[in-house]
C-alpha cells in the first residue's frame, strides 16, 4: 500500500530531534502552544453551539425574539472559535511541523561535519 508509509519520514525526524535535549524543550513549546489554541477553539466551538441552541429554543418554544446580547455573543464566539482554529491551522502546518524538518536538517548537517572532521586524518607536518 503506498500511503502506509506516508510519515514514516515526519516520524524519523520527531525521534531524532525529540532525544536532544537542545531542541525538546522548543518542540514541547510547540506542541504546547498549538495544543492550547485546539482546545480553546473547541470551547468556543461549544460555547456558540450552546448559545445558539438557546437562541434557537427561545426562537421555538418561547415564541420571543433572542436579545441583542445573545445574537453578539454567539458572533464573538463563533469569530473567536474561527479565529483560533486557524492560528492553531497555521502554528501546525506553518511551524511546527517545519521546525521539526528543519531541525532534523540541520542536526544531519551537524552530524555530518563531525564525522567527517574526526575521519580525517590529522596533518603531520
Amino acid at each position: 500500500k503506498p500511503n502506509q508509509y506516508d510519515s514514516d519520514a515526519y516520524w524519523l525526524a520527531y525521534i531524532a530531534i525529540s532525544n536532544d535535549p537542545n531542541t525538546r524543550i522548543k518542540l514541547n513549546n510547540w506542541l504546547n502552544l498549538y495544543g492550547c489554541l485546539r482546545n480553546y477553539s473547541c470551547v468556543m466551538s461549544l460555547t456558540a453551539f450552546f448559545i445558539a441552541s438557546n437562541i434557537w429554543y427561545s426562537i421555538i418554544f418561547l415564541n420571543s425574539t433572542p436579545s441583542f446580547i445573545d445574537s453578539l455573543a454567539l458572533l464573538i464566539f463563533l469569530f473567536l472559535m474561527f479565529i483560533l482554529f486557524v492560528k492553531y491551522w497555521i502554528i501546525y502546518f506553518n511551524y511546527y511541523s517545519k521546525y521539526i524538518v528543519r531541525t532534523f536538517a540541520y542536526y544531519l548537517e551537524i552530524n555530518e561535519v563531525q564525522t567527517t572532521q574526526t575521519s580525517q586524518p590529522a596533518n603531520q607536518s
